[in-house]
């Protein structure tokens, strides 16, 4: 009585994941839509030598790129001021049909593939606004010289069609499924 399986062969997917706005296809079991904004920062250094609390901090202020919010609310001077909220969002789509060999694997198992590959496309998108840089795309007026609150969307993949992969599992129905030890 076999209560599992060892599968070994190369992957397949059935329907490519894409994003149309960038012209993206990718035979793939994840496709990531990572989306950045061009915010401040704060940092601060320790004055050792301070006579008082208010003198003991010397803060700055620097613009990076951050997939997060940065809280701009809470910093030490309300000149550096960040939008709340990003015109899109970070955002992962999961193919539908996804294959080892003839066999299909459940929900559990495509949920497993998290290794993010970056795509760097040269593919234009058709809206000549957004810019390309390093495979990624700039909704921004100066690529570089970006302003605050100006957007940077990378893709990234997780699972390539034709890979080889390896899996245990139990074999219901076509499909590999969970298998779970007593131990």
């Amino acid at each position: 009585f076999i209560k599992y399986l060892l599968f070994k062969g190369y992957l397949r997917v059935q329907e490519p994941l894409g994003d149309t706005n960038y012209n993206i296809l990718v035979q793939t079991v994840k496709l990531r839509k990572a989306v950045d904004m061009y915010q401040w920062h704060e940092d601060f250094t320790e004055n050792k030598f301070a006579t008082d609390e208010s003198t003991s901090r010397n803060y700055f202020y620097y613009k990076d790129w951050n997939e997060a919010i940065v809280d701009s609310r809470s910093f030490h001077s309300m000149s550096h001021q960040n939008p709340r909220k990003k015109p899109m969002e970070t955002k992962i789509v999961i193919a539908d049909k996804v294959f080892i060999d003839n066999y299909e694997l459940c929900e559990e198992a495509k949920d497993k593939f998290n290794t993010w590959v970056d795509i760097t496309s040269d593919t234009r998108p058709e809206d000549f606004s957004i810019k390309m840089h390093s495979g990624a795309y700039y909704h921004t007026e100066d690529l570089f010289n970006p302003e605050i609150g100006d957007v940077r969307v990378r893709f990234q993949f997780a699972g390539l069609e034709g890979d080889m992969y390896t899996i245990v599992g139990k074999l219901i129905k076509r499909k590999i499924v969970p298998f779970t030890s007593v131990n």
